[in-house]
Formats: structure tokens, C-alpha cells, sequence
């Protein structure tokens, strides 16, 4: 599985582009009615990943925490609700 830019319309950042331990991530940044800023990340599975999904093996997400609080999160299929054309829009 591999990181792509989420291309939503959104404004985007690259994180950790000088941070050589860490691989860069392209993320859309939003901002929910409140205020509450957050990020959306797109990944796309190789065909071997897609294999195993649909033979029932389940999808694991790690996140690194830093022994701060988790943080809520979302896992979808698709970008439904994230263009800020799209009325389901989430922020």
C-alpha cells in the first residue's frame, strides 16, 4: 500500500519532507465548523493487497502516538464527503 495526494480540492501540505527517518506524506488540510483543523491522508493498495483483502484478511492501521492520546479517526472507501463541492462535505 502506498501514500498518494488525496486531490480533493482541499488545500494540501507535504509532512516530514525533511525528516529522513520518515517517508513524506501529502495530506489535505480541513477545518470543521468549530474550528478543529485536521488532515486527510489517500492510500492506494498494490493489486497483491487488494488479493488479500477480498480473501478476508483485514486492514491494520498504526498510529504513532508519541504517548500522547489517540486521536479519533475515520477509514473509508472512496472520498465521499470531502470535496468542498460535496454537500455530505465533513468539514
Amino acid at each position: 500500500m502506498r501514500a498518494v495526494a488525496p486531490r480533493v480540492g482541499l488545500p494540501e501540505v507535504t509532512l516530514a519532507e525533511e525528516q529522513p527517518d520518515y517517508l513524506p506524506l501529502t495530506v489535505a488540510v480541513w477545518k470543521d465548523p468549530a474550528g478543529q483543523v485536521g488532515v486527510l491522508t489517500r492510500w492506494r493498495p498494490s493489486r497483491e493487497d487488494l488479493v488479500r483483502l477480498a480473501a478476508g484478511e483485514d486492514l491494520y492501521i498504526s498510529l504513532l502516538t508519541f504517548g500522547q492520546p489517540m486521536q479519533p479517526m475515520v477509514v473509508q472507501v472512496g472520498a465521499e464527503g470531502w470535496a468542498p463541492d460535496d454537500p455530505r462535505r465533513r468539514g
